[in-house]
């Protein structure tokens, strides 16, 4: 079989799956013969006898384990073929064309490995465009649930962020690969990680794509799990790496970051979206941000002078 996508999803819910499988033939208009989906299993064999597979699907339970995100990733990458992976959660609904999207996006961008995806509750609201981190060094998805999907803001152009939501992201297998998912996380941090990793490590670039779209409730699978919470030394880990990419992470980078955060900092303020607490946290994470920017610049042009 000549495989050009592979998707991989982690399941224990039937209906949620059966739902997000139904989705699919319209999404991605490849012939269903070139793609494989690739499902780590985590529910009981009687509630797996009650997934259903449109016909034409190639869809296989690759692996049955207790759930650990980052482990279950990795464990269907290793069996992947294709060089695209489709990352998606059993609880996203593909919109039409979404997949094809982010496909030709993709391919015609050689030094993007990851694009990351436009995600709405079912009330409509935005749930995911891209995650920023604030002055503490945690992340958040910006404007999560304080705009409309279809605001201007969120439909702009195909963007670079340094994060993306693994709730549906596609990756360059060689990517993911190399790299890994880092399954030191217990619950959650680890699909944010890997970004900055694409960023630092690889350097190469992640799109936000606004036409990589799908219906998605924020943790609905997760909140359904017992000791699937957030958990502290989660935030830990993933705070100790964020400090470590902005040490390491290149100039252009942390600037392009920066411009977003200040472009989300204004539209909350001129929508009157934040609180005047929270609009003070983004101003002093602009401040801080913008300060060690400064810093770096400076270090690198005297660095260079040095060397001369």
């Amino acid at each position: 079989m000549d495989c050009r996508l592979s998707v991989l999803v982690v399941s224990r819910t039937p209906s949620l799956l059966n739902r997000l499988l139904a989705s699919f033939p319209s999404a991605c208009s490849l012939p269903l013969a070139d793609v494989e989906i690739l499902c780590s299993w985590n529910g009981s064999i009687v509630d797996e006898a009650f997934i259903h597979v449109p016909d034409g699907l190639l869809f296989r339970v690759a692996s049955r384990a207790p759930y650990h995100f980052a482990a279950n990733v990795n464990s269907l990458v290793r069996l992947a073929q294709a060089e695209s992976l489709l990352l998606v959660n059993d609880d996203v609904i593909l919109d039409r064309g979404s997949v094809d999207s982010a496909l030709a996006a993709m391919a015609s961008q050689a030094q993007v490995a990851l694009i990351g995806s436009h995600l709405r509750g079912l009330d409509g609201r935005l749930t995911h465009a891209g995650i920023l981190f604030d002055c503490f060094a945690s992340p958040f998805h910006y404007l999560e649930s304080l705009v409309s999907a279809d605001h201007t803001f969120v439909l702009r152009d195909e963007a670079r962020v340094v994060a993306a939501s693994g709730a549906m992201m596609l990756i360059r297998r060689s990517a993911l690969v190399q790299l890994k998912m880092n399954e030191a996380y217990r619950v959650c941090g680890e699909d944010v990680e890997f970004c900055l990793d694409v960023c630092e490590v690889l350097g190469s670039k992640i799109l936000y794509l606004p036409e990589f779209s799908g219906v998605h409730e924020a943790e609905s699978t997760r909140s359904s799990m017992p000791e699937q919470g957030a958990n502290s030394s989660d935030q830990v880990l993933l705070k100790a790496r964020r400090k470590r990419f902005e040490r390491r992470a290149g100039c252009k980078v942390l600037i392009d970051e920066w411009r977003l955060q200040r472009d989300v900092a204004c539209l909350c303020v001129r929508e009157r979206h934040k609180s005047l607490l929270g609009v003070a946290l983004m101003a002093v994470t602009l401040f801080r941000s913008g300060l060690w920017i400064s810093w770096r610049v400076v270090c690198s042009v005297l660095s260079r002078f040095a060397r001369c």
